[in-house]
């Protein structure tokens, strides 16, 4: 008899164990769906949108808006019966028919921002009609002057990781920063950790693909600063995220190395899931002081933020928008460097940092060939230190030589090729004294 006790305590645990690994796993492959969604296709100033819904007796509410008048109290939503107001929420006090409730800290809000309330209401227990939702005003008497985004209207407390989810896609959809939370995506990946990620919680922006919010993004820019740019040609595979952040250094140049210098800001960019196509970018150059807007090129850094690769763009628009191409990495750090002539020019604060991963001496930092991959057509951009003969050697894999150029006499030189065999190749530069100068791999699709 005690074994049959012992057995079917055993099958009990067994079972409450189940039970809660399906509920965690309900949790996260089942997020929270709003029961009311507005998501226009264009903003809306001074919205007056209705909605019927059951007499709540719990909700949450989230809404992506912008205050017109950041100065004044402004109504974003209200909850009202058939009889009487039921309850107001504005932007600094949420409030009933017969008192404020609860004093939120007032605050200008004159850029586009998430605002999320959880609340459960006491309400008359024999009252059992609907109850209207309105987003903004319900009459020209309330103060409704705000833009809409978008609103979500769900009708139970949401848990701390739902609320994050759909903070989440909210964030990355309209390129707005959360306040110092985890990025946490539909299937429960953490797209941007807080805590190891908080020198880079600034700007935060992101690319990606979510079928359960019908979510597809193929190019983000924050709202907050537009001067770099992420975006993909492809759609990205379901539950794929390409996120990047700032360290929020100012757009200034420092002296590097010799006529190179090195803006202060970095970014970080993380990769989640499988993505495995090229990554794109666009800068704008506007915000930097730049002598010739053609010597801007992107760097990206080791962890210890030592330059490791000169990616020069593909092409510069008006001057001004340059378009960059890399390979994807998990993780990537990335800043911007150009080419100075009056070194005096730029900040005398001397960043003397020397790339660790790369071996091949100081002038390798400064060859660069783009696109890579290529389709065949490409260019090996050269900048060395002084005037020197460069020999150009590409090779195939089985070491067999298919180019091999003598450059005389150069210092800054641009060298356009095309190969028409798909594979890997390896372009070798060399001095006059056939000193190797750099190595790089070159791949045609």
């Amino acid at each position: 008899m005690k074994t049959f006790w012992k057995i079917g305590f055993a099958l009990l645990l067994l079972c409450l164990c189940i039970h809660d690994i399906k509920a965690k796993t309900d949790n996260i492959m089942k997020p929270a769906f709003p029961i009311v969604w507005h998501q226009p296709d264009t903003v809306i100033n001074y919205p007056m949108l209705c909605d019927t819904i059951p007499m709540p007796r719990a909700y949450t509410m989230m809404m992506v808006y912008k205050s017109l008048h950041p100065d004044t109290t402004q109504q974003l939503w209200k909850l009202s019966r058939t009889d009487k107001k039921y309850q107001a929420v504005e932007t600094h006090a949420w409030t009933t028919d017969k008192s404020i409730m609860r004093l939120r800290p007032a605050r200008s809000i004159s850029t586009p921002c998430i605002y999320t309330l959880q609340h459960t209401i006491k309400s008359d227990t024999s009252y059992h009609d609907s109850t209207f939702l309105h987003i903004g005003s319900d009459s020209e008497g309330d103060t409704s002057h705000i833009t809409l985004y978008e609103a979500a209207y769900f009708n139970n407390r949401l848990s701390l990781t739902s609320a994050l989810v759909f903070q989440t896609y909210l964030a990355l959809k309209h390129g707005i920063t959360l306040d110092g939370v985890s990025y946490i995506s539909t299937t429960g990946d953490t797209l941007w950790d807080a805590k190891p990620n908080r020198e880079f919680y600034h700007h935060i922006q992101g690319i990606g693909t979510n079928l359960e919010y019908s979510f597809t993004s193929l190019r983000s820019v924050s709202l907050e600063d537009t001067t770099i740019c992420i975006f993909s040609h492809d759609t990205l595979p379901p539950d794929n995220y390409l996120v990047m952040g700032d360290n929020n250094a100012e757009l200034s140049w420092q002296t590097y190395d010799n006529n190179i210098a090195q803006l202060s800001r970095i970014w970080k960019l993380r990769v989640t899931g499988s993505y495995d196509s090229s990554i794109h970018l666009r800068v704008c150059s506007q915000p930097f002081q730049m002598e010739k807007t053609d010597s801007l090129f992107l760097t990206r850094l080791d962890s210890d933020y030592n330059i490791i690769q000169h990616i020069r763009p593909d092409s510069v628009v008006n001057n001004i928008w340059h378009y960059f191409t890399l390979l994807p990495y998990d993780e990537m750090y990335l800043s911007l460097g150009m080419y100075i002539n009056n070194p005096s020019s730029v900040s005398h604060t001397r960043i003397n940092r020397q790339t660790k991963t790369n071996p091949e001496a100081k002038l390798s930092d400064y060859i660069e060939i783009t696109p890579n991959p290529t389709d065949g057509n490409f260019t090996a951009f050269i900048h060395l230190k002084e005037s020197t003969t460069v020999t150009l050697r590409i090779q195939d894999m089985a070491g067999k030589t298919i180019r091999y150029i003598v450059l005389p006499n150069i210092q800054d030189f641009q060298y356009n090729d095309k190969i028409n065999t798909a594979g890997m190749y390896i372009v070798t530069f060399a001095n006059s004294q056939q000193d190797i100068i750099g190595t790089k791999e070159l791949i045609v699709y």
